[in-house]
């Protein structure tokens, strides 16, 4: 026996021992090639034909199809079954793909960037480089990072309520923003004048994510504020320590383990030095911090994390790595609301625009919850609903949608994009405030009920005279709670009242026509329990005093 065929033999009567694995690991891999595969009419939102492993499950402007590997074996059986498909590249080892479309209207130069595989009509698929791709994205395309991991199956399951009924909590907190606030976080982060990060001045001339100083001044900025709200912040370095994304936690008090993520992207376009990125994203960020201000003040059953990702310009980087860990660890995230670009509009309208995913249908579910929000709490603004449009592949809801988990994305009225798209001109001064404002309270109160509302109970009692216990009818029951919101409430003919509050210590002042006010401090709401309190109020002639005059002599004497 030679040398060769005793080391095989070793080696075979290894495997005997190691279940095959010695032996498996010597055999050469079988090359995976990318194919383009056509739905069927008439194919279920699950369909996949066997053996292949699904990237991505997209929609053209003719069919939708599947970006999938296979193997040689694997194609010679598609084309057994008579399953359509075509081989776009000959291999995927050690190569990066990347979709790409274009915006405003440009004309899509990528052959300059790379090979183009595919063209739906809508999108392109390129082969190139990471940095291939970030040059392309500079001439002002949309671009999305392929990834080359299995596509997470559908879900069936339904948690998420397409429709609600208005509720007094959510709406004392859509009443505390306010358009001062979006401008001031917004003119923040776009560098309109110097912010304070740890301890020191500094303005934010650009946010691109490899600017190096500049993008880790903005991550520390939106920590550390995240940090003062008493939340749990996480610096999640998904590539460089410069750039990473920054999720804040507020933990449920009952269900810790599900998971609900408001998000936007924190980085911005061009590179250069200069890139204020007001509109597209310092508009979403501005609104996650916002969020995470008014959210914070309250319990919550179930976990709100506020996250601001990096790198979504070059491909939507930061996203995916998040929720690569977030599926490989197993994470509940049951929803998650993506704002990108909620500020600009051209007073010709307030449309906007809800993305979502039909192969997960809490997506929907959420996208209509949204829209349902708007119709509840009377704003002004009029969602459009767009299921498995283009457009939401190149936001950073899309590597949620990716690893199964349901995700929508809000964004301002395509037909209304702005025009200052990845210039130095997306500028403060561009903005409609008044829309950017309702964009944020919609998001905000969207993702209150997608939370499932926060820890409360109810105050009830009777209003009446202390003199001879006489209901006030129609008197006025104002409730401060700490974080300086109110509620206030009228007591009915009877001067019955009773209020729906959120857990915590409030100061009751309760007023009614002829009679003096009065002040009750102290006043605590239990979660799911009822506070029963009563207020009587002195009428005003009681506390009329008479006095006799008093006169003086001219020596001072009385």
């Amino acid at each position: 026996m030679n040398r060769p065929t005793r080391l095989w033999s070793i080696v075979a009567i290894l495997s005997l021992f190691l279940g095959g694995s010695v032996y498996a690991a010597n055999l050469p891999q079988e090359e995976m090639a990318l194919i383009y595969v056509p739905v069927p009419a008439g194919a279920t939102n699950s369909w996949q034909p066997a053996g292949v492993e699904v990237y991505a499950r997209l929609n053209g402007r003719t069919t939708s199809y599947l970006l999938a590997g296979a193997t040689t074996q694997t194609q010679a059986a598609l084309a057994q079954s008579d399953i359509s498909y075509q081989q776009l590249d000959d291999t995927v080892n050690g190569r990066t793909y990347y979709l790409a479309a274009p915006r405003n209207n440009q004309s899509l130069d990528a052959k300059t960037y790379g090979r183009i595989l595919h063209d739906d009509g809508y999108q392109i698929l390129l082969r190139t480089t990471p940095q291939q791709a970030a040059q392309l994205a500079e001439t002002g395309a949309e671009i999305a990072k392929l990834n080359l991991t299995l596509l997470q199956a559908p879900t069936a399951v339904e948690v998420i309520p397409s429709d609600i009924d208005a509720d007094p909590i959510v709406q004392s907190m859509i009443d505390q923003v306010s358009e001062t606030a979006v401008y001031q976080y917004d003119g923040s982060l776009s560098g309109e004048w110097p912010i304070i990060i740890s301890g020191q001045e500094y303005t934010l001339q650009t946010r691109h994510t490899y600017s190096g100083v500049p993008i880790q001044k903005a991550t520390e900025y939106v920590g550390q504020h995240l940090a003062s709200l008493g939340l749990n912040v996480e610096y999640h370095q998904w590539n460089g320590s410069t750039y990473p994304n920054v999720i804040a936690e507020l933990p449920g008090q009952t269900n810790p383990e599900q998971i609900f993520i408001i998000c936007a992207h924190l980085d911005d376009m061009p590179s250069g030095s200069t890139a204020p990125g007001a509109d597209d994203n310092a508009s979403g960020s501005s609104g996650v911090l916002i969020a995470a201000d008014i959210l914070s003040q309250y319990q919550w059953d179930v976990t709100l994390r506020f996250a601001l990702w990096t790198g979504e310009e070059q491909g939507l980087l930061g996203s995916n790595a998040y929720a690569t860990l977030a599926q490989s660890n197993g994470t509940q995230i049951i929803g998650v609301l993506n704002m990108d670009m909620i500020a600009y509009n051209s007073d010709r309208n307030v449309a906007l625009d809800l993305h979502a995913k039909s192969t997960l249908p809490d997506s929907v579910n959420l996208a209509y919850l949204f829209d349902d929000v708007v119709s509840e709490y009377a704003l002004p603004l009029e969602p459009e609903v767009f299921i498995d449009s283009w457009i939401g592949n190149y936001s950073d809801n899309a590597s949620f949608w990716n690893h199964g988990f349901s995700a929508i994305l809000a964004i301002e009225d395509d037909d209304d994009f702005t025009p200052h798209y990845h210039t130095t001109g997306d500028q403060l001064s561009t903005l409609n405030l008044g829309y950017f404002t309702a964009m944020v309270r919609a998001s905000l109160a969207t993702f209150a009920h997608l939370g499932g509302l926060p820890w409360h109970g109810w105050v009830q009692g009777e209003v009446t005279a202390v003199t001879d216990n006489t209901p006030l009818a129609n008197a006025t029951i104002t409730f401060d709670y700490p974080t300086n919101s109110t509620t206030t409430i009228t007591a009915d003919a009877n001067g019955i009242y009773t209020a729906t509050l959120p857990t915590g210590s409030y100061t009751l002042t309760v007023t009614a026509p002829n009679h003096l006010p009065e002040t009750i401090t102290g006043v605590q709401v239990f979660h799911d329990l009822t506070t029963t309190q009563n207020i009587a109020l002195t009428p005003e002639e009681q506390m009329y005093f008479y006095y006799l005059p008093l006169t003086w002599n001219q020596t001072g004497g009385k």
